[in-house]
């Protein structure tokens, strides 16, 4: 199960969910789409065949998308609150939280949740 804690003392928000083990296996397979998309790319390579190009666009879209997830997710448990920006809602996701990094956090609860409420207000969007 899902949720998170609010401590106004220390003035932390803390999470208890799979967010870090989800991030890091989506950039393990992104990381293994891409060697399987460049090792195809190196065998079709001799051949003028679509199959190679298909496979290079597929080594790009994986490196763009590894990128991103590199550089927008944050995998962190514990969130103080100087580094939040906002809070939004979700339609799928729930809650999500801008930090001031340009990093984003998602959390999995439902949008309508108490605590969801509490977050919002806590941090409105500017």
């Amino acid at each position: 199960m899902q949720s998170l804690q609010i401590d106004k003392k220390r003035k932390k928000i803390i999470f208890q969910d799979q967010n870090k083990s989800m991030v890091y296996l989506l950039r393990f397979v992104f990381i293994l789409n891409l060697t399987n998309a460049v090792i195809f790319f190196l065998l079709f390579n001799y051949q003028e065949d679509m199959l190679k190009w298909l496979w290079l666009i597929f080594a790009l879209l994986n490196i763009i998308l590894l990128y991103l997830s590199l550089t927008k997710l944050s995998v962190k448990s514990e969130l103080d609150f100087e580094e939040i920006d906002f809070v939004q809602k979700h339609q799928i996701l729930g809650i999500l939280f801008k930090l001031k990094d340009g990093k984003r956090r998602k959390v999995f609860i439902q949008r309508n949740s108490q605590d969801a409420e509490k977050l919002i207000k806590m941090f409105p969007a500017s």
